[in-house]
Parts: structure tokens; C-alpha cells; sequence
């Protein structure tokens, strides 16, 4: 079984309601924490996030929403829940370099 909660893997909802710089989206908030924290039931063997693009009219705001939320997701299904957030965001400051390089818009981390 494969879950994707929208409590959790809707990278189409705003990480916050607080930021006006946060662009339109359908529900929220999500932000980054939340998504590192999530716990899938006994029985799940992968995750998925799921990316609606109907407020999305741009690849930059595909990315925007996407990551390093995606990256949160991917590190949970590699490695199973129950990490560390303050270790994955140290990891994940490496990461944004490389998403960097390849010229990733990703939402900066707050």
C-alpha cells in the first residue's frame, strides 16, 4: 500500500498562510516540519506527494511548492519515519546547494 494523506503530501497546498509572498493555493498551511513528521499506518511500503498544478501556472511555481518539501517526503520514504527534524534540516542545507546548482526555485527555508 502506498499512502499520500492530503494532511501531509498535497505539496499544492501553502506551506503558510502567514507570508504574503506565499502564492495563491487551494488549502494549507503545510509547512516543511509537518511533512518530515509524518508517520504512515503499519502495512504503507511507500509515500507519494501529490502536486496539483491549477493555481500553478508556472514551472517556477511548481517548483516553489514542491521543494524542500519534496525533499522532506523523500528522505521519510527512504528512510522510514522517526528522524530527527533539526538533523534532516542540517542535511538539507547541503541539498538546497544542489538544487542551486541545477537552478531548482525552490522556496527558501524560513
Amino acid at each position: 500500500m502506498i499512502a499520500a494523506p492530503q494532511s501531509h503530501t498535497y505539496f499544492d497546498w501553502a506551506e503558510t498562510v502567514e507570508d504574503p509572498d506565499e502564492p495563491l493555493a487551494i488549502n494549507g498551511p503545510l509547512p516543511l516540519e509537518k511533512v518530515y513528521g509524518y508517520r504512515p499506518d503499519d502495512g504503507v511500503i511507500g509515500v507519494q506527494g501529490q502536486l496539483w498544478c491549477e493555481y500553478l501556472p508556472t514551472t517556477d511555481l511548481v517548483e516553489w511548492r514542491a521543494f524542500p518539501r519534496l525533499s522532506a517526503l523523500a528522505e521519510l520514504g527512504w528512510t522510514g519515519p522517526g528522524g530527527d527534524f533539526g538533523e534532516f534540516r542540517q542535511r538539507l542545507t547541503g541539498h538546497l546547494g544542489r538544487l542551486d546548482r541545477l537552478g531548482v526555485r525552490y522556496r527558501p527555508l524560513s
